[in-house]
């Protein structure tokens, strides 16, 4: 799926700071435009930006893929820092002694010497145009890359099922469908990674998930891997 991005007409620096004149995009962005949306156009909208990140993640990453730290630095250090981290941002001990099993088993989980891929770790409504044409509503642009880096293509399924799905299991398949999973679903294993990316994201914090009233129903964090990607039926 082609989606317009900024083109870089000039560049430079001036008194220390680096200036950029890029192209403007048509649409609106979509911290306006997702709450406008009726259910089925969101659904419509979250498996186009699931084929974006599909299409994206097909393009060979060339000097992206030599930058640093390389995935498996990142992740290691995210693994050194998670527990600590968590427990700032206040999780629960119940949590925390979960994160700590789910900590031990994450270099197995999640895979580190796979192909890297492009990744943009923010597909989040603030980055996002949408446009619409008669009731109609589309993935019209994306809008930031400031944190670009290459790795595990699931990564950059995070932000949209955190921020976009609410839990809502046709929302995530949707999501899912437009990403190539089949019939739109995740097997245990890819909601266990997904689970683990969630903890080591570089802007990972729960008290952010935008599903109303899941610290209610979760009693332990592999009860939120089934909340986030809910179960088919």
């Amino acid at each position: 799926m082609d989606v317009p991005i900024p083109s870089i007409e000039a560049e430079g620096e001036r008194n220390g700071w680096g200036w950029l004149v890029i192209t403007k995009l048509d649409g609106i962005v979509g911290s306006i435009a997702w709450p406008l949306l009726a259910e089925e156009e969101k659904k419509r909208v979250l498996e186009q930006i699931g084929g974006a990140i599909s299409s994206m993640q097909a393009l060979s990453p060339g000097e992206l893929g030599t930058g640093k730290p390389s995935w498996r630095d990142f992740i290691d250090g995210q693994i050194n820092n998670c527990f600590e981290r968590h427990r700032q941002l206040g999780m629960s001990p119940g949590f925390l002694s979960d994160l700590r099993l789910l900590l031990a088993d994450a270099p197995s989980v999640i895979p580190l010497d796979a192909p890297p891929v492009i990744l943009t770790g923010d597909w989040i409504p603030q980055n996002i145009l949408l446009s619409e044409d008669r009731g109609i509503w589309k993935l019209a642009g994306v809008i930031d890359f400031g944190d670009v880096m290459t790795g595990w293509g699931e990564y950059d399924l995070l932000a949209p099922t955190a921020f976009m799905c609410a839990g809502s299991h046709g929302r995530t398949q949707s999501l899912l469908r437009g990403y190539g999973a089949v019939d739109g679903e995740c097997d245990d294993a890819m909601r266990r990674r997904l689970l683990t990316l969630t903890l080591l994201h570089a802007e990972s914090d729960l008290r952010k998930v935008d599903i109303d009233g899941w610290e209610d129903r979760a009693a332990g964090l592999f009860d939120l891997g089934d909340i986030i990607w809910p179960r088919a039926g």
